[in-house]
């Protein structure tokens, strides 16, 4: 009796070590995990394919000949996103300052040659980056929050289809709504003092989304 409570005893402290190995590992690979993707949350933005140069209702023609085709807009399968921050703003405020202002027109200039169903913009300063493009467009101009992008997402799958979409964020959640569209981390931190980004944005669900990132 006394040598099967031995056994016993062993097996159990047994499959404790080894549990405990276990929740060892499985937290290791978490940390890593979690490292990793601060890692890439942190890292540089990716190098832009291109320079827009030549857009209009099918395609945007870069100054390198690459072209990016347009999803024709009764392609319901399809949301068509343009992804932008917002313009320069007037130092300690808001406001958009003359180059900022000058930004935002040309930006309307390009995306009154694409065709717009629809702006949204998340505060202020990206508010005037996206006004003058629903303006060229004469197309609703929405607020989404940022911080539940979950949320928005949603509603550009319930709503919006076969649409071309113009989005006017701040640097700080541009990356953070590529990356849900993406279902996984494709961009890093954006630089406070880079403006000309744009992504164009081929989105069906998430986890299935084709981004060309180029510079305007």
């Amino acid at each position: 009796m006394t040598s099967r409570i031995t056994i016993l005893t062993l097996a159990s402290l047994l499959v404790l070590a080894t549990a405990c190995k276990n929740d060892e590992e499985a937290r290791d690979q978490a940390a890593e995990s979690v490292s990793a993707e601060v890692a890439a949350l942190n890292a540089p933005l990716s190098k832009p394919i291109g320079k827009l140069a030549l857009p209009d209702a099918e395609k945007i023609l870069l100054d390198n000949n690459q072209e990016i085709l347009l999803p024709e807009k009764n392609d319901t399968s399809l949301i068509t996103l343009f992804i932008v921050r917002n313009a320069e703003s007037q130092e300690g405020k808001t406001s958009l300052s003359n180059t900022g202002l000058a930004r935002a027109g040309y930006l309307a200039n390009i995306m009154e040659k694409i065709t717009l169903d629809q702006v949204f913009v998340d505060g202020n300063a990206a508010m005037q980056t996206g006004l003058f493009s629903s303006q060229a467009n004469q197309v609703d101009l929405s607020i989404y929050q940022g911080e539940k992008i979950q949320d928005f997402i949603s509603l550009l799958l319930g709503n919006f289809k076969g649409k071309r979409v113009l989005v006017s964020t701040t640097p700080g959640n541009l990356p953070a709504l590529l990356n849900a569209l993406s279902g996984k981390i494709v961009e890093g931190k954006m630089p406070s003092e880079e403006y000309d980004h744009l992504y164009v944005v081929k989105f069906r669900k998430v986890g299935d989304a084709e981004i060309f990132h180029l510079i305007y």
